[in-house]
C-alpha cells in the first residue's frame, strides 16, 4: 500500500493502520487528520484514507457509513446504470422477480461484505442475473453472471461466469446477451 515516495510519517501511519489495534476514536482521529493535514500530498492522503476505510468498515461499520457512505453505493450505481439502459431498450414488464438493483442474501446474512444484483426472470422460469460481490472489505469486487432455468422441465444449462471489475463493460454486455436470450422468443412472436 505504501510507496517509497511517501514521507516517513505517512509510511508509519499506514503501517499503524494496517497492523495495530486502534480504537474507533483513534481511527476517526486518523481520518480527520488525513483530511486536514496540509503537509501530506494528495497521493498520501488517498492512501491513508483508503487504508482507513478498509479498517473502519471492518471494525466500525456504522462509522464507515457516516464517513464513506453505504458500502454498496458503488455497486448500486454501476448496476443501476446497466438496469436503466436495459429498461430503456427493452420492455422488462414481464419480470417476475421485481425490478431494479436488489440486495443479495449473502449480504443480508453477513456472509458477503457486498452482494447486490439485477435480474430478470420470465414466466418460463428462465433467469438471468448480474451481481456485484465483495467478500470482505478491501477485497476487489467480482462481477458474477448467471443464466439458468428452474423447475422440472428446465431445458437451459446453469451457466455461471465471473469477471474482474476492470471488465465491467464486457460483463454488462454479456448480461445483455443473456437477457436477450430470455426476451427474444417474446419479441419474435409479438
Amino acid at each position: 500500500m505504501s510507496s517509497p515516495n511517501f514521507s516517513e510519517r505517512v509510511r508509519r501511519a499506514l503501517d499503524a493502520i494496517e497492523t495495530r489495534e486502534i480504537t474507533r476514536r483513534g481511527l476517526r482521529n486518523f481520518y480527520e487528520n488525513a483530511i486536514r493535514d496540509p503537509n501530506i500530498t494528495e497521493a498520501e492522503r488517498e492512501a491513508v484514507i483508503a487504508a482507513l476505510e478498509t479498517k473502519i468498515r471492518i471494525s466500525a461499520p456504522r462509522d464507515a457509513k457516516a464517513l464513506f457512505g453505504p458500502k454498496d453505493a458503488e455497486a448500486r450505481a454501476l448496476l443501476g446504470r446497466v438496469y436503466d439502459a436495459l429498461a430503456a431498450e427493452f420492455n422488462l414488464s414481464g419480470n417476475t422477480v421485481g425490478a431494479g438493483v436488489k440486495t443479495g442474501g449473502s449480504m443480508i446474512s453477513g456472509d458477503m461484505h457486498v452482494d447486490v444484483y439485477i435480474s430478470y426472470k420470465a414466466e418460463d422460469r428462465r433467469h438471468a442475473t448480474f451481481g456485484y460481490l465483495v467478500k470482505k472489505p478491501g477485497n476487489d469486487p467480482i462481477l458474477a453472471l448467471r443464466f439458468y432455468q428452474t423447475g422440472k422441465g428446465a431445458t437451459e444449462p446453469d451457466l455461471r461466469e465471473e469477471f474482474p471489475i476492470d471488465m465491467f463493460e464486457e460483463a454488462a454486455a454479456r448480461y445483455r446477451e443473456n437477457l436477450m436470450r430470455i426476451l427474444s422468443p417474446a419479441t419474435e412472436g409479438g
